[in-house]
């Protein structure tokens, strides 16, 4: 086989791989990881350069310490379920937890005195026009029932589904 046609095969198949692997992690999670239920504010559609989708501003995004974290390092969210059944974050560690399955990968985003503002990476949940148009017609304020499901698994989430009012927004 020629050297050329064997560069071509290799560098089509290293595309492939490229372009899979994100996808099949993405399914991964979101078949075999857990599932955790967060409070969310949603805002309105947006419409970027990259299409239509809902910013989640979660309740669990704000946590205080006392203790001192460095902004561009990777930190983990330890996560516990309140009365309610909603998960919040409990503890932010630099290292990762040995005995605790239930925590997600974040960044700081600031902090100001004792209070850390993470930066969830969940937050976006792409939707198609028509519905973007149809829930930018709707009054999308804070209410009671508004909360997310996320599909987390090491360290990883995936939004599964966002409920309004306790009602699916995406069915």
């Amino acid at each position: 086989m020629n050297k050329q046609i064997k560069n071509f095969i290799f560098v089509a198949l290293l595309q492939f791989v490229v372009l899979v692997y994100p996808v099949y992690i993405w399914q991964d999670i979101t078949n075999s990881g857990t599932e955790y239920k967060f409070l969310v504010e949603i805002s309105p559609p947006h419409k970027t350069f990259s299409g239509y989708y809902l910013n989640l501003n979660f309740a669990t995004s704000k946590f205080t310490t006392t203790e001192k974290i460095p902004t561009n390092k990777q930190l983990y969210a330890l996560l516990t379920i309140d009365q309610q059944g909603f998960y919040q974050i409990s503890a932010v560690k630099q290292d990762l937890p040995q005995n605790n399955n239930s925590y997600f990968l974040t960044k700081l985003n600031y902090q100001h005195n004792n209070e850390l503002h993470l930066d969830i990476p969940f937050n976006k949940y792409y939707i198609n026009e028509r519905t973007a148009k149809s829930l930018a017609l709707q009054s999308l304020e804070k209410q009671s029932g508004n909360y997310a499901i996320v599909s987390i698994k090491n360290g990883h989430g995936v939004i599964k589904q966002i409920y309004y009012n306790d009602i699916p927004l995406i069915n």
